[in-house]
């Protein structure tokens, strides 16, 4: 859970970072945030399970990059935001302003996906 957690956090962090609305930021985040998570999971089974598998941390690379992209798009398509780049005047906006709120609660969808997809693989040990 902690990776996946921290994988979501890259995730969000990202798409509040890059500037541009394309569909490669969404690709560049999803990625970034599933290769944390997949970093995390390895380190889970080599400390705490004593198992090390190249092939299943590729899996879950590419698993998690996947799953967050879904949840990405999820969020993009239920909350809409103004699809230019936005630059807000202080910090404190990027959070608590109109933008920064629909911002939060598109990660949060994703962020949601990427939980119950992480569920799933462990009751299924995908």
């Amino acid at each position: 859970m902690l990776g996946s957690a921290l994988g979501t956090a890259v995730n969000a962090t990202l798409l509040m970072m890059i500037p541009c609305f394309t569909p490669g930021e969404n690709l560049i985040a999803a990625f970034a945030g599933g290769a944390v998570q997949a970093i995390f999971d390895f380190l889970e089974n080599v400390l705490v399970w004593k198992t090390k598998s190249w092939k299943q941390f590729g899996v879950d690379i590419i698993l998690n990059a996947a799953v967050n992209t879904v949840g990405n798009y999820s969020g993009n398509k239920a909350i809409k935001i103004n699809g230019g780049w936005f630059q807000p005047k202080h910090f404190k906006s990027i959070f608590t302003g109109s933008y920064g709120k629909k911002l939060i609660a598109q990660v949060g969808i994703g962020g949601v996906i990427n939980g119950i997809a992480n569920l799933i693989k462990k009751m299924f040990k995908v």
